[in-house]
């Protein structure tokens, strides 16, 4: 009985130590971007031919002035009077060049990063990252903004569920501190999620953190983003797309107008909680099976993009494509309900490379460790996903096993430890003893 107890007590002591890791480890990445000058660090959203959007907040309110210098050393000065948010439009621009800006106060310069303009010409390559739901864990979002800074992207696109908590300004901070090595140079294209709008308390600070290409929801939550021949459609799946609706209407013309535009080569759709899930929230119960799905195939709609289960999913809906990439800071989930639809299923931190070379998709699902485990490709809305290996399926883990479980399986290995370090105290006795 005394031999359990202290074992009880000694892995008691180790989760308590492994916990304390565990929070200085997450504490790290917000620590080490942290700067003097910023509540929130520069990051580059809103990208077009001619211009982008540098967005910052400042710890206190003053005047700034952002450049923007050509390789021609052409210089672009932009100032803005004394605020503590800023976000400074970058116009006049040329098209597809690379510029350096900085970021002057007082004189000081305090930050700097590049930026390359979108393409005009429709047969210009596409470059672009996927990945989402990065709410609690700064550590593993950190992992995964360090495998995708190794690759040269275009611009990024976040499924949605960036913070637990979209009403806690600290928690946006916090995201951004994380996200800077990447996004000081590589353009945000956004989703809103349900933790981002929290019952549409947290949409004052979600407006304040982003911009979107105008046209789209004068609260800036579903918008079409366009980036040479390809177009990205972000829609907001707290909001109603039921028919005579504003989204639906909206998405209708835009569709439409697309549809009727020979210049566009490539439509995705994109939004938080998709119609296509075989984890644990599974399909948009207000999307799936109903007249939307149709919509998006009528139209021309190649792949359908989402995150809300945290894991990572390939599949193919009656000719409608779709990828599920989200846990990328959240909780994984490792519940898998193999649904029809699905083609690849892996619980793991991730992220997802597109490139499209004309009218060619390639698509590759890359750990944080470099490893790709999913690579495939299509050509349009009638061609299969194409694979490594010549089918179209993927990797699948079928291990229904949940978060609980693998507490579970941690706590047997301390448990395990700590009888060992008795044993070997035990040793250590008799022997002194004799």
């Amino acid at each position: 009985m005394t031999r359990l107890k202290a074992t009880f007590l000694v892995s008691r002591r180790l989760l308590a130590v492994a916990s304390l890791c565990a929070l200085a480890h997450a504490a790290t990445p917000e620590a080490a971007f942290a700067h003097p000058q910023f509540v929130t660090r520069p990051y580059l959203m809103d990208v077009t031919t001619n211009s982008i959007a540098v967005l910052f907040v400042l710890a206190h309110e003053q005047p700034v002035v952002v450049t923007a210098v050509s390789p021609a050393h052409t210089a672009k000065r932009y100032e803005r009077p004394a605020s503590r948010v800023h976000e400074v439009v970058m116009d006049g621009l040329d098209v597809d060049t690379q510029y350096a800006y900085r970021v002057f106060v007082a004189n000081d310069e305090i930050a700097r990063g590049t930026f390359t303009t979108a393409p005009a010409a429709p047969d210009a390559p596409v470059n672009f990252l996927i990945y989402g739901d990065t709410r609690t864990n700064p550590a593993a979002h950190a992992s995964v903004i360090r495998a995708m800074s190794d690759e040269a992207a275009d611009f990024v696109l976040h499924t949605g569920d960036f913070i637990a908590d979209g009403r806690r300004a600290e928690s946006w901070a916090t995201f951004f501190d994380v996200a800077a090595p990447l996004f000081a140079s590589t353009p945000l294209i956004p989703t809103i999620g349900n933790h981002d709008l929290y019952a549409g308390a947290g949409l004052r600070n979600y407006r304040a953190h982003m911009r979107v290409a105008a046209g789209g929801s004068e609260h800036e939550t579903y918008f079409v983003f366009r980036y040479g021949a390809t177009v990205m459609i972000s829609l907001d799946t707290e909001e109603s797309l039921a028919p005579g609706e504003p989204q639906r209407v909206w998405l209708e013309r835009a569709l439409r107008s697309l549809r009727d535009d020979h210049a566009v080569k490539h439509i995705f759709a994109m939004m938080h909680h998709g119609p296509f899930s075989s984890g644990a929230h599974g399909g948009n119960p207000a999307i799936a099976g109903t007249d939307i799905e149709g919509l998006l195939r009528r139209d021309g709609v190649e792949l359908v993009l989402s995150g809300h289960d945290h894991t990572y999913e390939r599949g193919d809906a009656s000719g409608l494509k779709y990828i599920v990439s989200g846990g990328d800071g959240a909780p994984l989930y490792f519940s898998n309900s193999e649904q029809p639809t699905q083609l690849a299923f892996s619980p793991v931190h991730h992220f997802v490379r597109v490139e499209i070379r004309g009218d060619e998709v390639r698509i590759a699902a890359i750990r944080t460790d470099g490893h790709t485990f999913d690579r495939c490709y299509f050509r349009g809305t009638r061609d299969p996903w194409h694979c490594t290996g010549g089918s179209s399926r993927g990797n699948v883990v079928r291990a229904a096993s949940s978060s609980m479980s693998r507490y579970v399986i941690a706590l047997g290995v301390v448990l395990v430890v700590a009888v060992a370090i008795l044993a070997r105290r035990g040793r250590n006795a008799k022997k002194k003893a004799s």
